[in-house]
Formats: C-alpha cells, structure tokens, sequence
C-alpha cells in the first residue's frame, strides 16, 4: 500500500510541475502560435524601452561611465514624446478601423486619417534620427562601426518586425529605432 501512495505523490508532483511548465510556455505563444518577445505593458514588448535599449548598446559596445550617461540622457529626453506619439498612432489606428465604408463620406474621412498618420510617423522618424545622430555622436570610431554592424543585423533579421523578413542590402532605409 505504501508503495501505491508513493507512486501516486510521485506521479501527482510530476503532473503538478508538468502543468506548470506547459502553462509557462504557453503564455509566451501569442494566439496564432508565435513567441512573444517580453510580454509586458502597452505594445506586448519592452523593444522601446530607453533601458534596455541602453543595457544593449553598453555590453555590446563597451561603452565608458561617461559615454554611458550621455546616451541615457539622449534616450530619455524624447522617451515621453515617443510613448505619447505611440498612443496617437494606436488611437489613429482605431479610428481609421472604426470607420464605415458604406458611408458616403468614407474616402474623405479615411484620408483625413491616413494624413494624419502619416504626420505622425514622420515626427517619430525624426526624433529616431535625431536619437541616432546623438547616439553617434557620443561613439568612438571603433564603437561607430560596431553600431552599424548591430544595426545592420537587426535589420537583416528583421527584428523590428517580430523576427519576421529579411531586408535586403538594396533597402538601406529599413526602419531601426536603434
């Protein structure tokens, strides 16, 4: 009899963590089976975080106390504009799906939008660019080179799009946030 009870608390700890670990791997798959990346707040990842954006750029590139400081500075002076650009984006989103087309006025409100978006992206494609010219700028020449190389693998795997695509050399304008 003790052995029966033995293999049951056994069988019953290892369907336990079993269990566990099946619902643990579970919660890091989306609904359509793909793996998400830092599940978190707001946009299901932490890709736009100043600090990890940091944490990155200074085990990669051996970055100096002082080299450090100036890019956490860089970072987080636009950090608030970009995550409120973000939100504008996202509540653009939903209107422009919230629209109906069967009303005659559909195209016009539809274009309204789309220009609107795109008035947004644009003020987030400067303030990147601006990130990366201070960021740059703060680098030495051999730290500048490793940086391309970073950025230029991000964007040959895509990364800015969940791991999917492949950009190719002949689109050196792929979008980078790094």
């Amino acid at each position: 009899m003790k052995t029966i009870a033995k293999s049951l608390l056994i069988s019953g700890v290892l369907l336990a963590a079993g269990a566990t670990t099946a619902s643990a791997i579970a919660g890091n798959f989306g609904p359509c089976g793909h793996q998400r990346a830092h599940a978190g707040p707001g946009m299901g990842n932490m890709r736009h975080s100043p600090e990890r954006m940091l944490d990155r750029i200074s085990d990669r590139l051996n970055l100096s106390d002082q080299q450090e400081a100036d890019i956490r500075a860089s970072l987080g002076k636009d950090a608030e504009q970009m995550k409120e650009l973000r939100r504008q984006m996202a509540d653009n989103r939903a209107s422009i799906l919230g629209l109906d087309p069967r009303n005659p006025a559909y195209t016009a409100q539809h274009d309204e939008l789309a220009a609107k978006q795109a008035a947004l992206i644009q003020q987030m494609m400067q303030l990147r660019a601006s990130r990366r010219a201070e960021i740059a700028s703060v680098l030495t020449e051999e730290q500048y080179a490793r940086w391309q190389e970073m950025r230029q693998k991000s964007r040959k795997h895509g990364r800015r799009f969940g791991g999917h695509g492949n950009f190719s050399a002949e689109q050196p304008n792929a979008v980078d946030e790094s």
